[in-house]
């Protein structure tokens, strides 16, 4: 069966062109974690299906009959809708759904009158349905596991999946189409150590893998397609991802696996020969390796002596000698039949065990070339429809003195500046070129190899071979930033730096055929030590416009620290700003604003959406550069006036409001007071909007963090006033918010050196205290929590009433009509209620020590103690 259609049917995205990489290291893993059987044994059981439906035959029919006959597949050709009954091992099941029209494009016979496909055709289908049947088979696995139910058969289904998340994690993971956000979520927190701050890796790495199937208690190592159930528990068992729900708390040894040797060269039986060797001479520990040509990998391994294996998509292949095992290379790798000993092969070779190698790696060119037969290997190369030569193989596998060697040898050669051309970008069949593929995969020391070597050679499109670029117009170095690869990154700009009769700026921009930088990939994924290289790489490079290589602004005009700000990604915050601090000749200020498009800072965005430690860096570094209006950076107000931090504080961001606070209070030379107040283009505090908005956290970690600062106004930042002259708080007690009313009390109450009475009274610009709009709009458990204020020396009573003398009897007939109507079917403490009893209590402007009317009143109502 094969692998890619059955991936697709269950929903991964895949790589079109094969993801032999991935099935590849998860057969190496296998073999070296002598785990080749249950490998094995897992593809046999998917190919397996295949058998399960080969004597059925195919009828078309419209309308799908009612009734179906036994190892009978009926297609309607008008609708394409297919059915059919299985009833095989004991199992008695309908199968019914739609041909993809993929698949019904390709089958000219779906049509009336009765007419059975071709045998080609009929093949086709019959891989289709046995997919179908399989993909069946585990969802029912999957409903029957949810009930804990599962026979062994069912088992066998369910390790395919996380068998295939491995597939994906080595080829390179991308998260399945059509997530909610829910499921985008999980699927980027199951996977959020390997390429940035919570990015999926998304290229083939080995070294990633092996870095997430090492350790196997690690709590990130969940599938996400299990996960999605929540009804097992997942954790990576030597090859594969295996059920084990009781075993979580087993200690795990380590399974690192090594690289050991690295070759490229030219392929004959005499390298097998050397591989088997190896092999051999190490019967104790298992080997493996893959073999790679440009476009395809497979692996080939021992394991315990049990013959030698080969893997190769979802075929398998035990090898018992030298020529079986070189039969099988030809085959499956360069898909020959036979071996022709007149035609030469370009391979490389990653030698991989469980224990690590002592000292450096064995020699790389074990099987190395002369120049002169290397370029005897090139000429032949025209006739090789499928390989892009030894030097595509160098970059791609990273062997840096191979890239090198071979291109002294190119430089050699007595050929027209063409054809010198064309061999120096080894383009694959894609039309890859070889340094894309190094930049890609962050082969430092490669780059470094290729460029010093190519910049010596004259009458050659210099530019062309340094952008590197795709097919689809992305260039080499777009990637090495976009996948972060730091060290690839300082050692493509430092090796082209002094090339002259290049355009530097271009190269430097990296831009995609959308036109967004790389630099702009680095900030936006999170990648900080590729984002630190780049800069103080550019740093001394003359005839560049720095300005727009750091700006990095995508199509839409966003800039590279903009995106690095919204995403949250702290560490790339931190050292851009750090980075670009010591550049002359630059606009600072622009670059560290961060706007976008329409105005808005990126610390604007990073406080709206509440990254704390985002902000943090953000401000931390943006302190200790000279010659900016932090002023203006730290207030980062929109295109409509709105400050930062009144966003942080309208969304209830709790930890971001003080982080930012905290930071803010240490920088001299700035307004506090007017950063702190936030107010918006209409004069409305931070504060006052998180109070209406009821963000009581946020309110709370304001206030708690505004009363240790120095030289401020604590009492107007805390009684946040609108341009109408209402505080806050006021407002709060006009809305009802009885949490936000409770946690600006308990806040306010024990400061020291501001007028609570006044705070807490929250009188509007006529006088009127919030308590009466809290009482006139009905919010009775508001009005319950703002009368247990402790009213002792009768302050709060005093002031409330002071200038609000003609409605004193209003306000004490309301308090009164409240107490009567609040849950009279529980008792109720006078003395818990302080300031409603003083508030009762007075008359004539004080505080009666004799009882008053109202207070006999409140005595009169019976749920009052």
């Amino acid at each position: 069966m094969k692998i890619l259609p059955l991936m697709k049917r269950l929903g991964y995205t895949i790589n079109e062109g094969g993801m032999c990489y991935g099935i590849a290291f998860m057969a190496i893993q296998a073999i070296i974690r002598n785990d080749i059987n249950t490998y094995v044994n897992r593809l046999r059981f998917i190919n397996g299906y295949d058998d399960k439906l080969r004597n059925y035959q195919v009828i078309n029919l419209n309308p799908l009959p009612k009734h179906h006959e036994l190892d009978t597949i009926y297609i309607n050709p008008t609708n394409k809708k297919y059915s059919f009954r299985y009833n095989k091992e004991g199992i008695n099941e309908f199968i019914s759904g739609t041909i993809p029209a993929e698949i019904a494009n390709e089958i000219n016979s779906i049509s009336l009158p009765l007419i059975i496909p071709n045998k080609e055709e009929l093949k086709k289908l019959k891989a289709f349905f046995a997919i179908e049947l399989l993909a069946k088979h585990i969802e029912k696995a999957e409903v029957s596991r949810a009930k804990n139910i599962t026979s062994p058969e069912q088992h066998k289904l369910l390790n395919i999946k996380p068998w295939l998340d491995g597939v994906t994690v080595y080829h390179g993971l991308k998260s399945p189409k059509d997530l909610s956000v829910e499921e985008e979520a999980v699927w980027n927190k199951n996977f959020n150590t390997w390429d940035g701050d919570n990015k999926p890796f998304t290229h083939q790495d080995y070294n990633r893998g092996v870095k997430l199937f090492k350790n196997l208690n690690n709590k990130s190592q969940v599938s996400f397609i299990d996960s999605q159930q929540n009804k097992a528990n997942l954790k990576y068992n030597n090859s594969e991802l295996n059920f084990d729900p009781n075993k979580d708390a087993k200690k795990q040894k380590d399974n690192s696996i090594y690289l050991l040797q690295k070759h490229v060269g030219i392929y004959n039986k005499k390298n097998i020969g050397e591989i088997i060797n190896f092999l051999n001479n190490n019967p104790s520990t298992p080997i493996a390796c893959s073999l790679s040509r440009s476009g395809h990998t497979i692996a080939i391994g021992n394991s315990k002596k049990m013959g030698y294996h080969l893997i190769d998509h979802d075929r398998y292949k035990k090898s018992i000698n030298l020529d079986s095992l070189h039969q099988d290379v030809m085959k499956h790798l360069f898909r020959e039949e036979s071996y022709d000993p007149k035609r030469e092969y370009a391979i490389s070779i990653l030698v991989f065990g469980a224990e690590k190698p002592q000292g450096n790696l064995v020699p790389k060119n074990t099987f190395g070339l002369t120049e002169g037969e290397y370029w005897k290997f090139l000429m032949s190369n025209t006739n090789m429809s499928s390989d892009a030569g030894l030097l595509h193989l160098a970059l791609q596998d990273g062997h840096a003195e191979a890239v090198e060697n071979y291109i002294k040898a190119i430089e050699k050669v007595n050929i027209n500046n063409t054809d010198k051309q064309k061999l120096l970008a080894a383009k694959d069949p894609a039309g890859v070129s070889g340094l894309f593929m190094a930049l890609q995969k962050g082969h430092a020391a490669a780059v470094k190899s290729y460029i010093e070597a190519v910049i010596n050679i004259n009458g050659i499109n210099k530019q062309e071979l340094l952008a590197a670029k795709n097919s689809n117009g992305a260039p080499g170095f777009f990637m090495a930033l976009q996948k972060g690869h730091a060290a690839a990154v300082e050692n493509y700009i430092k090796a082209i730096a002094n090339i002259n009769g290049i355009n530097k700026q271009e190269l430097l921009a990296a831009k995609n055929s959308n036109g967004g930088p790389g630099l702009f990939m680095a900030l936006q994924d999170g990648h900080a030590e590729a984002v630190e290289n780049y800069i103080k790489a550019i740093a001394n490079i003359n005839d560049i416009n720095k300005q727009e290589l750091l700006a990095a602004k995508n199509p839409n005009g966003a800039p590279g620290l903009f995106m690095a700000l919204q995403k949250g990604h702290a560490a790339a915050v931190e050292n851009y700003i750090k980075a670009i601090a010591n550049i002359n000749g630059i606009n600072k200020q622009e670059l560290l604003a961060a706007k976008n498009s329409e105005g808005v800072p990126g610390f604007y965005a990073v406080l709206y959406n509440g990254n704390t430690e985002a902000v943090k860096s953000y401000i931390e570094a943006v302190i200790n550069i000279n010659g900016v209006n932090k002023q203006e950076l730290l207030a980062a107000k929109n295109s409509n006036g709105g400050p930062g931090l009144y966003a942080a504080l309208y969304n209830g961001n709790t930890e971001a409001v003080k982080s930012y606070i905290e930071a803010a209070i240490n920088i001299n030379g700035i307004n506090k007071q007017e950063l702190l107040a936030a107010k918006n283009s209409e004069g409305v505090p931070g504060l006052y909007v998180a109070l209406y908005n009821g963000n009581t956290e946020a309110v709370k970690s304001y206030i708690e963090a505004v009363i240790n600062i120095n030289g401020v106004n604590k009492q107007e930042l805390l009684a946040a006033k609108n341009s109408n002259g209402a505080p806050g708080f006021y407002a709060v007690l006009y809305k009802g918010n009885t949490e936000a009313v409770k946690s600006y009390i308990e806040a306010v109450i024990n400061i020291n050196g501001v007028n609570k009475q006044e705070l807490l009274a929250a009188k509007n610009s006529n006088g009127g205290p919030g308590l009466f709009m809290a009482l006139q709009n009905g919010h009775a458990d508001t009005i319950a929590v703002y009368l247990k204020i402790n009213d002792n020396d009768n302050s709060y009573a005093d002031y409330i009433m002071q200038e609000y003398k003609t409605n004193h009897k209003s306000l004490k007939n309301q308090l009164l009509a409240w107490a009567g109507n609040y849950k009279p079917e529980m008792k109720k403490d006078k003395d818990s209620y302080k300031l409603l009893v003083t508030l009762l209590s007075f008359n004539r402007g004080f505080i009666n020590k004799n009882t008053t009317k109202s207070m006999k009143a409140l005595n009169n109502i019976l749920h009052w103690q």
